[in-house]
């Protein structure tokens, strides 16, 4: 940042400050009272990202679950292939004021939890294979 764009910026709020704060605070008291209020600002603002992604894992979670939900069920033949279709209709009705249960949507959870859970079966699988071959390494080595 240069200089003058740096001078502009403190005049700014300097400028803030002064309509803000006259008559309540003489001027070399503006620390006192402009630190302690970005201070607060920040820690705002940062508890608001951080509620944010809180909820932001909290739906991932819950799509993952419904997704879960959906395959458990139709794997065990309780559901058709219908199910996701009248599972949309029930929860737009019964939950009207939140959206994001549309047929597509929950047809995208059930995807979601399909690549993830493969993804994590797969790393599982691998996890076991490099177990084995260590165990066997280790064998090999050991028993020479």
């Amino acid at each position: 940042m240069d200089s003058q764009l740096y001078s502009q910026i403190v005049s700014f709020i300097w400028g803030i400050a002064d309509d803000c704060l006259r008559d309540i605070y003489v001027r070399g008291k503006y620390r006192d009272v402009i630190l302690p209020m970005t201070v607060i600002r920040q820690r705002i603002r940062h508890s608001h990202i951080k509620a944010s992604l809180r909820v932001n894992i909290t739906m991932i979670e819950l799509y993952w679950s419904i997704g879960a939900d959906i395959v458990k069920q139709q794997a065990e033949a309780k559901w058709g292939s219908g199910v996701i279709k009248q599972l949309s209709k029930e929860l737009k009705k019964e939950l009207p004021d939140i959206e994001g249960f549309s047929e597509t949507n929950l047809r995208y959870m059930k995807r979601f939890y399909i690549f993830y859970n493969q993804q994590h079966t797969i790393q599982r699988q691998v996890g076991a294979i490099l177990d084995k071959t260590t165990k066997t390494a280790d064998h090999l080595v050991n028993n020479k």
